[in-house]
């Protein structure tokens, strides 16, 4: 009798696990992605895992965001074009396609790709990653880099704002990035910045040498006022050092950068 209540708990315990949905500023997130690597021309599936997930409503608004190390082999000056696909063919309303470019064979290096998927039908779904040779270019083998890290994919649904609450927001009247509060700070400082119109929006922290450390933001904005926090970390999750920093956000056509200070 024992047994059976102990079965009957594992089915219905199982039972609820796979009926689990995705609902609105909810996520999944898939983790150590597979390092098998693809030859490619054209756009080519990466072969990362299957990464299901199932929507709970129809006309759903899907964040997804890959953050990865790739390797490519025999890569020639124009580089790979990397992005995001749903149920294998389904392409972003909005995406910043990442690329790889160098002039050697078998450069491995990060990328943080970010994508948003529209009325989105409710059920199962699959992620993918795809790359492709950019216009011009060649490259022989793409895979995940298995070095230290394998990458992760999320996926995030994001409620869809009506014409009537876009109305009553307050829309600002200018792009605007302002300075980072506290400045000087440690060991997090908070970002702020407002758009006139939606747009996809990239925050990134340079050091005093222009050197990329860390995207802390890359996401499709309704138009309206928001705020980030730097923690002080690189993309790695390192703390960085203390010194002179450079935020910039890429908004359309908007582009601004400010100088900020970290001491600790």
């Amino acid at each position: 009798m024992k047994r059976t209540i102990l079965v009957c708990a594992i089915i219905l315990t199982t039972l609820m696990m796979s009926s689990q949905v995705l609902s609105q500023n909810q996520y999944f997130q898939f983790g150590s992605l597979n390092a098998g690597s693809v030859s490619i021309g054209d756009w080519t599936k990466l072969t990362t895992g299957t990464h299901n997930f199932t929507v709970g409503e129809d006309n759903t608004t899907l964040e997804v965001y890959v953050n990865s190390r790739f390797r490519v082999e025999s890569l020639n000056a124009n580089g790979v074009q990397f992005r995001v696909r749903i149920d294998d063919v389904t392409l972003p309303d909005y995406d910043n396609m990442a690329s790889i470019t160098a002039l050697y064979s078998g450069t491995t290096d990060f990328q943080s790709i970010f994508a948003v998927f529209e009325n989105v039908s409710s059920g199962a779904h699959t992620v993918s990653i795809w790359a492709k040779a950019a216009p011009s270019g060649t490259a022989g083998t793409v895979g995940v880099d298995p070095g230290g890290w394998g990458g992760k994919i999320i996926v995030k649904a994001i409620p869809s704002l009506t014409n009537v609450e876009l109305q009553s927001q307050d829309i600002p009247d200018e792009f605007n990035l302002q300075q980072n509060y506290p400045n000087p700070f440690n060991p997090s400082t908070t970002i702020r910045y407002s758009i006139t119109t939606p747009e996809n929006v990239s925050i990134k922290i340079y050091d005093i040498a222009g050197k990329l450390i860390n995207e802390i933001t890359r996401e499709h904005n309704q138009a309206g006022e928001y705020e980030v926090i730097w923690n002080g970390k690189n993309n790695f999750g390192e703390r960085v050092s203390s010194g002179a920093y450079f935020y910039q956000i890429v908004a359309g056509n908007y582009v601004q950068a400010k100088k900020m200070i970290l001491l600790k």
